[in-house]
């Protein structure tokens, strides 16, 4: 596994993670994914509050009066 970073922390050359940095990545999403539906609200609605007018970018939550966290369509998109 590899993140691309340049000699200016931009872009170019490639830094490789440890193993061990690798087994917490694993180590991590392996935790995060016995509660993905939860994590994946949390995270749309914390783009939504930084962002509101980012909620327009999704077409079922245009013209819903539905409050975001309780809104069925966005809770079953957030567990995929």
């Amino acid at each position: 596994m590899a993140l691309v970073e340049g000699n200016d922390g931009v872009s170019g050359g490639a830094v490789s993670f440890s193993e061990e940095q690798e087994a917490l990545v694993l180590k991590s999403w392996a935790i995060m994914k016995k509660d993905s539906a939860n994590i994946g609200l949390r995270f749309f609605l914390k783009i939504f509050e930084i962002a509101p007018s980012a909620s327009q970018m999704f077409s079922f939550l245009r013209n819903s009066d539905v409050p975001l966290e309780k809104n069925p369509t966005l809770c079953l998109s957030s567990s995929w």
